[in-house]
């Protein structure tokens, strides 16, 4: 009934109900819910389809719940993370230490992410400016993550 109420209602939500729910399903949502029937799966996709369209006008924020939402739910639609990793690029600028680690983590287990994208983030995180404000958990993400991408770029 939650799934077929989201469903009539999804191009009401805006983008910051859009990204919780959207993450708060990617996380629990294997619990409650089975993707595997018609109307769920149908579901998901709108759902899906609603973060990509909406994605431009998402914040680095958001695009970080979103990138990890795509990996939680193991969603493999390059065209959701082409799209992703196009916005993403173009707001660079604008990520912060957490979201960037956010977005390498869910990437690389997503084994998603063009050069370009590996590349863009890891020289972020690599700035000495960038290095300060990391958390002591940013931190060891990275260079659990950064031996195994290195070959990328």
């Amino acid at each position: 009934m939650l799934l077929m109420n989201l469903r009539e209602n999804i191009i009401l939500l805006d983008i910051k109900q859009l990204e919780m729910i959207f993450w708060s399903i990617s996380k629990k949502g294997k619990e409650f819910f089975d993707f595997e029937v018609k109307e769920e799966k149908e579901t998901l996709t709108l759902l899906i389809n609603e973060v990509k369209k909406k994605s431009a006008s998402m914040k680095t924020r958001s695009l970080a719940f979103a990138a990890e939402g795509l990996q939680n739910l193991k969603i493999e639609d390059d065209s959701v993370w082409n799209r992703l990793e196009l916005v993403l690029l173009t707001k660079q600028e604008e990520l912060n230490p957490h979201s960037t680690i956010k977005v390498l983590k869910a990437a690389y287990q997503s084994k998603k992410g063009s050069g370009k994208l590996y590349d863009m983030l890891i020289h972020k995180i690599l700035k000495n400016e960038f290095l300060e404000e990391l958390k002591y958990q940013d931190i060891i993400t990275f260079f659990e993550i950064f031996p195994k991408v290195t070959h990328i770029f």
